[in-house]
């Protein structure tokens, strides 16, 4: 599920995060002082010479016990599975989990989860499970800015006849939005957000509020990826998601969170995709956002459609 060569992607470096949900009612002042110094750090995993597979995530700079659950998970093509699972209440410090490594994932990643659904992610990796593989070399993270969740779905994606939106707004290559008429985004990125609505409230969440600077966010990001041919939540310069929501001008940012596709060719396939990977599905069924942005850009260098959908409250 992650990683600028895969169909559900990530961030690169040590890790992918997004930003630590916020007290219900944070004040300025310390809270505000605390709430910025206290991360979480999705490391991402390794393996040993006896074929054992070790996820952890770390808390650091905090002050206020939580309870955090990692998740070791293989990324395969289709839904990707839970291989271990642990969970710990600490301030700071870590929590760690293994699995033995199997040969039929394409990569592993580990996920960090809080109260209110994804907190970190890390980068995918491969390893090797053969006879006499060799360990990896453990990781020292490095304190993140904060930054999301995994890119795309599904790793082949099935090629279904392209949806022909009808939009109010006058056709261009990465459409702006319209504010005349209430509506935000395309006709196709609205039934993105329509069938996310539909799955939080299926699974109790409120439904989140798409607005028009997400949006711009989220359609430059798709537009960006299919122009240049790359496909990852940092861009060639560096530019990670947080970056890109601050730009838009989205105020408070309080907490955030992307998932990225490739290749869907409907609104319908790409949400089911992002539904079956735990990562994506974290980022969509968390309870905390309130608002999306979502972003189709139709092909690109490399193919397409490209997807981009952002989370912030």
């Amino acid at each position: 599920m992650r990683g600028p060569t895969r169909a559900l992607a990530y961030i690169g470096g040590v890790v992918a995060l997004s930003a630590i949900p916020a007290p219900a009612q944070a004040t300025a002042g310390a809270a505000a002082t605390q709430a910025l110094n206290c991360q979480v750090v999705a490391v991402k995993p390794t393996v040993d010479n006896k074929g054992v597979v070790r996820g952890e995530i770390q808390r650091e700079g905090c002050e206020r016990p939580i309870t955090l659950r990692v998740r070791l998970i293989a990324d395969k093509p289709g839904s990707d599975p839970i291989l271990a699972s642990a969970s710990r209440t600490l301030i700071n410090g870590a929590v760690t989990t293994t699995a033995n490594c199997t040969s039929d994932a394409d990569s592993y990643y580990v996920v960090a989860l809080g109260r209110n659904g994804l907190v970190a992610e890390s980068q995918a990796v491969k390893l090797s499970c053969g006879p006499g593989a060799s360990p990896s070399p453990s990781v020292t993270p490095t304190r993140p800015q904060p930054t999301p969740t995994r890119p795309t779905p599904s790793r082949t994606p099935t090629r279904t006849p392209t949806a022909t939106p009808t939009s109010t707004v006058a056709p261009t290559a990465s459409p702006e939005p319209t504010e005349t008429d209430g509506l935000v985004g395309t006709a196709i990125e609205r039934e993105v957000v329509r069938l996310t609505n539909d799955a939080r409230r299926q699974n109790g969440c409120q439904p989140v509020t798409a607005d028009a600077r997400l949006r711009a966010a989220a359609a430059g990001h798709s537009k960006d990826m299919a122009d240049r041919g790359y496909f990852s939540h940092t861009s060639p310069e560096g530019k990670n998601p947080g970056d890109r929501i601050k730009a838009s001008g989205f105020t408070p940012m309080r907490g955030w969170g992307e998932n990225i596709a490739m290749g869907q060719r409907t609104a319908e396939a790409v949400v089911k995709g992002w539904l079956n990977s735990a990562g994506h599905r974290a980022n969509m069924l968390n309870c905390a956002h309130t608002h999306i942005g979502v972003g189709h850009h139709a092909g690109g260098a490399k193919g397409g459609p490209y997807w981009t959908q952002v989370f912030a409250r």
